[in-house]
């Protein structure tokens, strides 16, 4: 069996020849019957990497330096690839060596943005048009690197020669429903190369240890926000040897690819903005850190990796090191990569042995689409965007009214149900209570920003499960962590367990809700009754307050920066210390289901959408059965805005001194110097309140 690989092996990037020897390898396996080759192909538009001169680089010393670098590096590159990797002879014209051709078994595109037109010039080599018929072709993680536009114009493009592929294998997942309901060939998701091979196996390639200092190995590519100050603020602290891949001689002399693995593999820390320094980062299990980046500048590949492998808690988010990061559960995130590894490698293996890959798992969704809850290769998480049909129950919600959409749907799918949630009792306390029908469910839709008193909840819920009952348990992420703990500590069975959490900014004061509460009967001289922080009274806005007294007056703030509670918990000055260091934010929930507001997305219909994330295939199951009261879509993780998937809220620095105010002088202090008491504060919320008047703010939307 012979088969070759069309990838972007002269690149003379770690990622790129890193990747192509890994596909390689796991191609081969342990057979001497399979010979594999990478197609040394050559054009104008890919040789640009191999030159040493770039363009708009004048004379000068600087330059010089440049040129002797790449040289060195160029040379341990060519170095790598004659040992590691079987290359052909240099193709520089695809059309004949298509039409000629015929000493390949199979041929394979990937890993890599092979199919991002962009950088190839729209080559139709990447798409192996004019090879013969009878080889069999596949892709393996293939990419195009853009948006769900881009994805569509490659298949318009392209589609022709995409549908002679025996299996067609992305890397990115936001794409797999389109190509999979459009083109007849088995569609699928698969890992980046560099993660098919294990520890042992990359070790195996690293060079011996470079330098004997203890170091910490900053690997950047592209822009830096606060990278750099921080890895030299944590390697003072630390007492190490910042290895920097820019600046550091140490590295400009040791740069193939075998001494870029060891310098990742003997550091004490690695620090990085790329996927592939993360990739290793989880496969040598280090200390790491990660520099993601923001909006649509967000690194979505290697955040996906660390959600996927449940890693959360390393974000570099200012440029000063501090203690606090979460600890890495390695058992875990091990077991996640072995599951998606294997489920590649069983698909590899197909290839290999020339199978079209149909009996892999995961192939083959063109018929169910990306709402296939049977299909393995679209891996979890998944993210959906909607609204509930039924505008009444939007407006009685916190956005688009998928916690009724879920919870009518498990009323519906299971008998002998209970839910358990968030509700307001007659104190205007926040309460776990526990529901078996609609009405009691209803009063737990819409957000409190407080912390819920779990009570019993838990104990009634191991009760419930013991006796046969399908159960749903909602909460915030902390809240189902501390479920999930109680009920394995007590051996409970969990089958008919579905736990649903809102991914929350974080869990505000109740010491200071209640002052609030207290300064507000002052102001309308009635007791409250009633609290929505959301009541929706406007068109296109969600984040309104309305309080409602005895004596039939009303408190409205059509804005949450003329409302006094919101002002100070959106500036996280009453969060709970622990939300400072939350290890959900930015990595992997423990629930079966996330909902959120799906911000950045449009409105539908009037309705704010929601986001529903599938963690489990339990979870994927029930968000199917809403699929059509929902009108769900659903969405590749780089169009995700939720700021809760991203990192947890930042510490303010006024945060000690506001709380030493509101200690020692109490509640109307703290606002006159930190809240929308002040005079600025008051002229910016009259200011706002003209312009929702005026109706500026909608205009601006528009």
């Amino acid at each position: 069996m012979k088969i070759g690989i069309l990838t972007f092996q002269r690149a003379y990037n770690y990622g790129a020849s890193l990747q192509a020897y890994a596909l390689s390898k796991a191609l081969k396996g342990s057979s001497e019957d399979i010979e594999v080759s990478v197609l040394d192909y050559r054009t104008d538009k890919l040789n640009d990497a191999a030159k040493l001169i770039k363009s708009g680089e004048g004379l000068s010393a600087k330059t010089a330096a440049k040129i002797g670098f790449r040289l060195l590096k160029h040379r341990s590159f060519n170095t790598f690839d004659k040992r590691y990797l079987s290359l052909t002879a240099p193709i520089r014209d695809w059309k004949v060596f298509a039409g000629t051709n015929s000493q390949f078994d199979a041929l394979v595109v990937g890993s890599d943005q092979v199919w991002k037109d962009d950088i190839t010039g729209s080559d139709p080599a990447f798409y192996l048009e004019g090879i013969k018929s009878d080889i069999p072709r596949y892709s393996y993680a293939a990419s195009f690197a853009g948006s769900e536009e881009v994805g569509a114009q490659v298949l318009k493009n392209h589609r022709s020669e995409l549908e002679k592929f025996e299996t067609v294998s992305l890397r990115e997942n936001g794409y797999l429903s389109n190509f999979a309901e459009q083109l007849s060939s088995p569609v699928r998701r698969d890992l980046d190369p560099v993660l098919l091979l294990s520890q042992n196996q990359w070790a195996e390639v690293a060079s011996p240890r470079l330098i004997k200092d203890k170091y910490a190995f900053m690997y950047v590519v592209g822009p830096e926000i606060n990278i750099r100050k921080f890895a030299e603020s944590y390697c003072k602290k630390y007492g190490l040897k910042l290895i920097d891949n820019k600046k550091s001689i140490e590295f400009l002399k040791h740069c193939s690819p075998e001494d870029f693995l060891s310098w990742i593999q003997n550091a004490d820390c690695l620090i990085t903005n790329s996927f592939h320094g993360t990739a290793f980062s989880v496969i040598f299990q280090k200390t790491a850190f990660y520099e993601l980046g923001q909006g649509e500048k967000r690194n979505f590949r290697a955040a996906s990796l660390l959600d996927s492998v449940g890693i959360s808690g390393r974000e570099i988010v200012s440029d000063v090191y501090s203690d606090g990061e979460a600890v890495v559960d390695w058992a875990l995130a091990c077991s996640k990569l072995d599951a998606m590894r294997e489920n590649s490698l069983s698909y590899v293996k197909a290839i290999a042995e020339g199978r079209s890959g149909a009996d892999t798992s995961g192939i083959k969704c063109s018929d169910a689409g990306s709402n296939c809850s049977n299909n393995p290769a679209a891996q979890l998480p998944r993210y959906y965007v909607g609204a509930h049909g039924d505008i009444e129950i939007c407006k009685h919600s916190s956005s688009g009214g998928a916690f009724t959409a879920l919870t009518d749907a498990f009323f519906s799918r299971h008998n002998n149900s209970v839910i358990y949630g968030c509700a307001w009792n007659e104190n205007l306390e926040a309460v776990h209570i526990r529901a078996v029908d609609e009405s009691g469910r209803n009063a737990m839709r819409g957000s409190k920003y407080i912390p819920s008193k779990l009570g019993d909840s838990f104990k009634h819920v191991a009760d419930d499960l013991r006796h046969g009952r399908n159960v749903v348990f909602s909460g915030t992420p902390c809240n189902i962590a501390a479920l999930n703990k109680y009920i394995a500590m007590n051996g409970v069975p969990t089958d008919r367990l579905l736990t649903i959490s809102f991914l929350c900014h974080g869990v505000g004061s109740e010491r200071f809700f209640r002052d609030y509460i207290a300064h507000l009967e002052d102001r309308y001289g009635g007791h409250a009754i009633a609290v929505n922080f959301r009541a929706k009274s406007q068109v296109g806005k969600i984040q309104d307050m309305r309080v409602e007294f005895d004596n039939g007056k009303v408190y409205t703030a059509a804005s949450t920066n003329s409302d006094w509670f919101y002002s100070i918990y959106l500036a996280n000055l009453i969060l709970r210390p622990s939300c400072y260091k939350c290890k959900f934010a930015g990595g992997a929930r423990p629930s079966d289901i996330d909902i959120a507001d799906a911000w950045g997305q449009p409105w539908i219909d009037g309705k704010a959408p929601s986001l529903l994330i599938s963690n489990t295939e339990k979870g994927q199951t029930l968000i199917d059965d809403v699929t059509g009261v929902m009108s769900l879509r659903e969405l590749p993780y780089s169009r995700v805005k939720q700021p809760a998937m991203i990192h947890h809220a930042e510490k303010p620095l006024q945060y000690d001194e506001f709380w030493r105010v509101y200690n020692e002088e109490g509640y109307l202090s703290a606002q006159r110097l930190f809240g929308n008491n002040t005079i600025w504060g008051k002229a910016r919320a009259a200011a706002i309140r003209v312009v929702d008047v005026l109706g500026v703010r909608k205009l601006l939307k528009r």
